[in-house]
């Protein structure tokens, strides 16, 4: 979703603003059409041109950027809009027709002087606190934005070369906090993102002062230099952006999962799709729904399995029995013959639904009247209800 919805603005249409993931727009148009409407009929070959060569930058730089010396330091990112600001800057002055407009501009607000600046800022309005809408938003986007940070979250984990884990509840605790201080400024609420996280993570980031200095660095430049800032072509970081949804969504991570076999391939593939047609959490709720499917249907494989080798039979869980496996058990204990010594073992399991329990225990019941012999093994005490007292049968917990 992040390559494409950066399509349009490799091409120099920016009808929708920068940062939507929804499928519908609002410019009317959607994810696909607003791709197509960008490479037919709204082409602006100056951005185009500083999109490519951006994006060859990128690949090329990931593969000889110099491993010693003062260029490793260099981030290709910078160079790419160091390079879209001075193409740019050559176009209005020896090839106008390829000059990108200003409405295809980064566009931030620029101060004449620091009391312009902290004009900028402003304070809640507290005589709608009474206003239904008010509340309704304030509890909608604390979830929202709790969620895609804890995904964020999540795909960062996995991005870090040290496995790390972050600490969830200090995530939560640390954005509830800045949110609720930008938003007594007048500022927008804000959320973990996987862009700006890789980011810091393919800058070779390695703790928590990266993200400090992420933020200072962004308000230096908003303070210090907005007029150089809205020089950058949106094309610029367009090309940026794509590259770093390629390297998120890899063709070796689909293999990956495809490898894992269709119980995974699938949920991860209707993720995606659902994602790039509604928006991140609805995509995500729908994909949930289908893991949870395939998680339902792994419980009706086969869990209990029955042998016999002549008088001796087993019968084993091979994994915990709920519910939804009491018919399984009924049906292996029904071929259990007559005059046979039983083992039902239960060491795999940790948890025995009590509707199982009474299955075993209305068999073993029955047993003496069959003449079957019956152990039973697992460590399940204090854990299920006593599963014999039968004369001719024997419980071991083992």
């Amino acid at each position: 979703i992040l390559i494409m919805k950066q399509v349009p603005h490799a091409f120099g249409y920016d009808g929708d603003y920068e940062g939507d993931f929804a499928f519908f727009q609002q410019d009317g148009r959607n994810t696909f059409s607003a791709m197509w409407h960008a490479v037919s009929s709204s082409v602006s070959w100056g951005a185009v041109i500083v999109a490519v060569a951006g994006l060859g930058f990128l690949f090329w730089w990931d593969k000889h950027k110099p491993q010693n010396g003062p260029l490793k330091f260099l981030p290709g990112p910078l160079v790419v809009v160091a390079f879209g600001v001075l193409a740019n800057t050559v176009f209005a002055a020896g090839a106008p027709a390829l000059s990108i407009k200003p409405e295809h501009l980064v566009k931030v607000p620029v101060a004449e002087d620091f009391g312009a600046f902290l004009g900028l800022f402003s304070l809640p309005d507290f005589t709608m606190i009474g206003e239904a809408a008010v509340w309704t938003t304030a509890l909608t986007l604390p979830l929202v934005a709790s969620l895609e940070s804890l995904l964020s979250v999540k795909a960062v984990d996995e991005l870090d070369p040290k496995r790390r884990t972050t600490p969830k509840n200090w995530e939560l605790f640390a954005q509830g906090g800045g949110n609720f201080v930008s938003g007594m400024i007048g500022g927008l609420p804000v959320t973990s993102v996987i862009v700006r996280s890789s980011a810091n993570v393919n800058a070779k980031a390695d703790g928590k002062l990266s993200t400090i200095l992420h933020g200072i660095w962004l308000t230096l430049g908003v303070l210090l230099i907005p007029a150089v800032l809205n020089l950058i072509p949106l094309a610029a970081l367009a090309a940026i952006l794509i590259h770093t949804g390629y390297k998120l969504t890899s063709p070796a991570l689909f293999t990956k999962r495809w490898s894992q076999g269709y119980t995974q391939f699938v949920p991860f593939v209707v993720t995606i799709v659902a994602i790039l047609f509604t928006d991140l959490l609805v995509g995500i709720g729908i994909g949930l729904a289908v893991g949870f499917v395939f998680v339902i249907a792994r419980n009706f494989r086969t869990v209990v399995t029955f042998a016999c080798d002549g008088e001796d039979c087993l019968i084993r869980a091979r994994r915990n029995l709920y519910f939804i496996h009491k018919w399984e058990l009924q049906r292996k204990l029904g071929e259990v013959p007559d005059n046979c010594n039983l083992l039902i073992d239960l060491s795999s399991t940790n948890y025995v639904d009590l509707d199982n329990v009474d299955v075993i225990n209305s068999f073993i019941k029955g047993a003496k009247f069959r003449n079957i012999d019956i152990v039973v093994r697992g460590d399940l005490a204090g854990k299920t209800a006593p599963l014999i007292d039968a004369p001719r049968s024997e419980v071991v917990y083992a």
